[in-house]
């Protein structure tokens, strides 16, 4: 009868032990629970200020630092701040991350974050230091300026500016250039505008541009790729042929070649013309052929072959001499 009562007795105390297990388990996880609960319940202070990384200039991105907190499961957001001298910061709209890529708008202004922290006891700001001013970024060229246009004595060509990154552009600047078969550019006086007029002194050579970008942080400049060698253009009128001689019929007349401007040699072909008049009008120049104005009839001389009336009449006709 003992030895029944000595086997019932093990299973007994086995059970004891476990309950006993179970409830030291439970109590341990809620003293866990509580002791988070408690510290969810503080609410955070800071107790190092926020910090921005990073150089004010503009397209820089700046990164905040949300310094040190005490209290339980904190959640940070963000929010960004535009500085003016003597005037309160203003919140930057749509800046709420902890990251801010500097803007043009933004030159000359001071940065600022205010870093929020919060859990279930409530939350708590903590703003940083301002950035000193922020600064434009220096130009600098991304995509060369390009000239268009044929390279040809008389034709113009014009340069585009490229394309650069940093501060907007306050000014830009221009300025040609020539240079020899052998490599060696030299800037052409006066030459300083978007556009160029091809001159003669160009022929055998090439051209390029240069184009300065200004913004408030200095100064960059960018050069074209060089033309194709300039070729002479066509011979170009600077006073028109004329005809002198015997204005009667049986008398000789002879044509000048006028005044031209080209590569020389200039090499010249004559054909003469007549043109009949209408009635009444041949008679009245019949009568002024008789007393010829001088000098050319005043049309623009223009570019290549020209056609210009002669002086003089004859038999109710008109003599033309042509120069090309």
């Amino acid at each position: 009868m003992r030895l029944r009562e000595s086997r019932g007795a093990k299973p007994q105390a086995m059970r004891t032990r476990l309950s006993a297990g179970a409830v030291l388990v439970t109590l341990t996880f809620v003293l866990l629970a509580t002791a988070q609960t408690a510290l969810a319940v503080e609410k955070p202070v800071n107790t190092v200020l926020p910090t921005i990384a990073g150089t004010p200039k503009e397209g820089v991105t700046l990164k905040a630092k949300k310094g040190s907190w005490t209290g339980g499961s904190l959640v940070w957001t963000y929010q960004w701040q535009r500085c003016e001298p003597e005037t309160e910061c203003a919140n930057i709209v749509s800046a709420t991350t902890s990251e801010y890529k500097l803007r043009f708008i933004d030159i000359g202004s001071q940065i600022r974050v205010i870093v929020t922290a919060s859990n279930s006891a409530g939350s708590t700001e903590a703003t940083s230091e301002k950035t000193v001013p922020v600064a434009a970024a220096p130009p600098k060229n991304t995509a060369l300026p390009v000239i268009s246009g044929r390279a040809v004595e008389g034709q113009l060509l014009s340069v585009s500016t490229g394309t650069w990154s940093g501060t907007p552009a306050t000014a830009y600047g221009y300025k040609w250039e020539r240079c020899t078969p052998a490599g060696r550019c030299s800037a052409i006086s006066g030459a300083t505008n978007a556009e160029y007029v091809v001159a003669p002194a160009d022929v055998g050579d090439t051209l390029r541009a240069a184009v300065s970008d200004t913004n408030p942080a200095g100064t960059g400049t960018a050069r074209s790729l060089p033309t194709a060698t300039v070729t002479p253009g066509p011979p170009v009128a600077l006073d028109f042929p004329a005809i002198t001689g015997a204005l009667r019929l049986g008398g000789t007349l002879h044509a000048s070649t006028g005044t031209w401007k080209g590569l020389e040699p200039i090499e010249y072909e004559y054909k003469w013309e007549s043109c009949k008049l209408r009635s009444g009008l041949g008679r009245r120049l019949a009568r002024r052929a008789r007393h010829p104005v001088p000098g050319p009839l005043g049309r623009t001389p223009g570019h290549g072959r020209r056609r210009e009336p002669s002086r003089g009449a004859l038999a109710g006709q008109r003599l033309h001499a042509v120069a090309a």
